[in-house]
């Protein structure tokens, strides 16, 4: 692994998830002060994911043809910066909503980008890079958790303001960022036609197929509960809890990560996909019995740990099907099914919430993320069979 490439991306990605770790949980808070209901905190994390699913594979596929990865990553951070502000001094639900849906377009911007660095800077060892980074990720959101906690207890906006401020910090590393040969370098589709790019893509493989069909499905469901889970919690513990349950979460992340992306690379990815979409079913169901505060820290450190082994081996193992060069798009690509299921999730799960309840929509995102199992046994059907 390269530390020229992952050491300066590390830091960047704990500074992005102080940001959106001290923000994050306060959206639906702060939407619900400016007058929207259950549509309009659905919209806030579907505007956003709509919009960076939407650019992502796109941008993706301009960083490969450039042959440039900062300078995409740099103009990300800093314009996710700016709409985190700018959702501070908004006071009403479209201005809100219009800054989130713009901080998707810079998000789709970076994340190929910051993913196909990664990449580059871990390969014949994806699921260790991945691990690595998400590790400081992890440490960032608990971090960032904790100091929106305290941040709020001044001003429900507080958190936002912060977020802005460490997101804007966070493009400073990627300054320090040594890529092979310098950017030109980076990769052989430099000057080739887009569309010739388009036609020699990975993901077009069948191996790859199953992999975005399960990441749409299980992150479809995590968009019905987590786009409205910080209501639950200020509904059964009082809003002063909400950051430290999150903050349970992350630092579960924060100690499974790293040891499962290298449990990954020996074993492969495809048997802890399917472990870690059995955890969403267990967790999303334990969500609607448990209703003491203790209890709920170790079920949100439950759900902490299924998200690392989840996400982490979406994103290895694209990284491994990805060719020289051709990171950012592919890695844009698994990002995106991540986005259309954070979409649609939360338009399903405010049309549950407005008839039915929480407990049922606990039920259906668990009912959902079981059937993320049928493609995930297909993987393993197909492993050995597709090069990698």
């Amino acid at each position: 692994m390269r530390r020229g490439i992952l050491l300066p991306i590390s830091i960047t990605i704990l500074l992005a998830n102080v940001g959106f770790g001290a923000a994050w949980p306060y959206f639906p808070i702060v939407m619900r002060i400016l007058g929207g209901g259950f549509l309009a905190v659905a919209l806030i994390m579907a505007s956003f994911n709509a919009v960076m699913s939407a650019v992502q594979y796109p941008f993706g596929l301009l960083s490969d043809w450039m042959g440039s990865r900062r300078r995409f990553a740099i103009l990300g951070q800093i314009g996710t910066s700016a709409m985190m502000a700018s959702m501070f001094l908004a006071g009403s639900v479209p201005a809100f909503l219009a800054a989130r849906a713009a901080m998707g377009f810079f998000q789709g911007i970076s994340t190929p980008s910051i993913n196909a660095l990664i990449a580059a800077g871990s390969r014949g060892w994806t699921g260790r890079g991945f691990g690595t980074v998400n590790f400081f990720g992890n440490l960032g959101f608990f971090l960032g958790n904790l100091l929106g906690s305290r941040a709020s207890s001044l001003d429900p906006r507080m958190p936002l303001l912060l977020g802005s401020l460490f997101l804007l910090l966070s493009a400073l590393p990627i300054l320090w960022v040594r890529e092979e040969g310098g950017e030109t370098a980076v990769t052989p589709f430099r000057g080739e036609k887009p569309m010739r790019i388009l036609a020699s893509r990975p993901a077009l493989r069948p191996g790859l197929w199953p992999s975005l069909v399960a990441s749409t499905l299980i992150f479809t469901s995590s968009g019905m509960v987590y786009a409205f889970l910080s209501l639950y919690f200020e509904e059964l513990f009082g809003m002063e809890h909400v950051g430290l349950i999150f903050s349970s979460g992350a630092a579960a992340t924060i100690v499974s990560v790293y040891a499962f992306g290298r449990l990954q690379d020996i074993h492969g990815k495809e048997p802890y996909l399917i472990l870690g979409a059995l955890l969403y079913v267990i967790v999303f169901l334990l969500y609607g019995r448990v209703a003491d505060l203790k209890l709920m820290l170790l079920v949100e450190a439950l759900s902490g740990t299924k998200y690392a082994i989840v996400w982490n081996g979406f994103q290895s193992l694209a990284a491994d099907l990805s060719p020289r060069g051709g990171e950012a798009s592919t890695l844009g690509l698994i990002s995106a099914t991540a986005s259309l299921g954070w979409t649609l999730g939360p338009f399903a799960g405010a049309a549950i919430l407005a008839h039915r309840g929480f407990h049922t929509l606990f039920l259906a995102a668990a009912a959902l993320a079981a059937a993320s199992l049928i493609p995930l046994a297909q993987t393993v059907k197909l492993k050995g069979r597709v090069s990698y």
